[in-house]
């Protein structure tokens, strides 16, 4: 049954592995921020309250923003450059 539904057994091998290959993708980034974290390995969203709660797709947008908002800084402080793409020629036969 766990098969039919593509459940896969971990080893401690792999639990290991994982971790070690997060850490140094993401060196230097805060380990506890949600933006950080994938989406699989997120914490369920249950929306109480839908006036007060946020919902995923409201999450989604403010993760996003913040995105964003990190980028222009990045530019502004010259760690992001933009390179000319070069041009590719395609010949006809």
């Amino acid at each position: 049954m766990k098969q039919k539904l593509g459940y896969k057994e971990y080893t401690v091998d792999d639990k290991f592995t994982k971790e070690d290959e997060e850490k140094s993708d993401h060196s230097g980034d805060d380990e506890d921020d949600i933006r950080n974290v994938p989406a699989e390995r997120r914490p369920q969203i249950v929306v109480l309250e839908p006036g007060k709660d946020l919902t995923n797709e409201q999450l989604q947008k403010e993760i996003d923003k913040k995105r964003e908002e990190e980028d222009k800084q990045k530019i502004l402080q010259g760690k992001i450059t933009f390179r000319k793409p070069e041009k590719t020629i395609i010949g006809f036969q």
